[in-house]
């Protein structure tokens, strides 16, 4: 993920140069940052290690183990937001609500610190804000599949 100051393009190119690896690149996207307004605090899982494998184990007529077959695998995670002021609640994060629930959106829960950990997310559910304290704070909860 590659961050900059907010500037009006017309065009974007991406010069990738190998190394000792070759690059690769699935998805490239250009567009708005959200910063939250919060850190995002223990109890958080990243995207990267939020692993639902669905599998199939074999068994012998016996009941020894004959092996397992993986069915499926995807990459979850849940990011609690709280104590968010209602007016940064309205500017910021439900416009980002309102474009996440048709498309797809990079995730770095701690850019600064785990750089490779990025997801590429989408939403499980439709994030519903509730008022947390009586000074009207809100808090919200994304639920989200992706791959890293």
């Amino acid at each position: 993920m590659f961050r900059w100051e907010p500037i009006s393009l017309t065009a974007l190119r991406l010069k990738m140069q190998p190394g000792l690896a070759p690059p690769e690149a699935a998805v490239l996207y250009a567009g708005r940052l959200l910063i939250l307004q919060r850190r995002v605090y223990v109890g958080h899982t990243p995207i990267n290690y939020g692993r639902k494998t669905s599998v199939t184990n074999g068994m012998s007529e016996s009941g020894n183990f004959l092996g397992r077959i993986v069915v499926g695998q995807s990459l979850e995670t849940v990011l609690s937001l709280t104590n968010l002021t209602p007016s940064w609640y309205r500017s910021n994060m439900e416009p980002f609500v309102t474009a996440a629930r048709e498309a797809p959106f990079f995730f770095a829960w701690r850019p600064g610190s785990y750089p490779r950990e990025v997801g590429y997310a989408w939403l499980n559910n439709d994030p519903q804000p509730v008022n947390q304290r009586p000074n009207g704070m809100m808090g919200v909860e994304l639920k989200m599949s992706g791959v890293v």
